[in-house]
């Protein structure tokens, strides 16, 4: 008798850890990598981000590269053989 209210107590305590492990969402694999650092000879840190973050940062330095591009030409480039004054 003694035995089985052991197991029946030790059961209901354990539960909830169990139910817990179940209920955790699924965490994303995350991906590290090396950023360079110029003009330093201490090594470069480590980030790690999900490839759903790379992705975005990805994204967001394209189109930061782009607007730059833009910005740098006066918009778009003219047809070639047009002249526009700058050699």
């Amino acid at each position: 008798m003694r035995f089985l209210a052991v197991v029946i107590v030790a059961s209901l305590t354990c539960s909830p850890a169990f139910a817990a492990d179940e209920m955790s969402p699924v965490k994303e694999k995350r991906f590290c990598k090396r950023s360079s650092s110029l003009g330093s000879h201490l090594r470069p840190p480590k980030v790690c981000r999900t490839a759903a973050e790379w992705k975005e940062i990805a994204d967001a330095e394209r189109t930061a590269q782009m607007k730059f591009r833009n910005d740098v030409r006066g918009g778009e480039r003219p047809p070639e053989g047009l002249k526009t004054g700058i050699n």
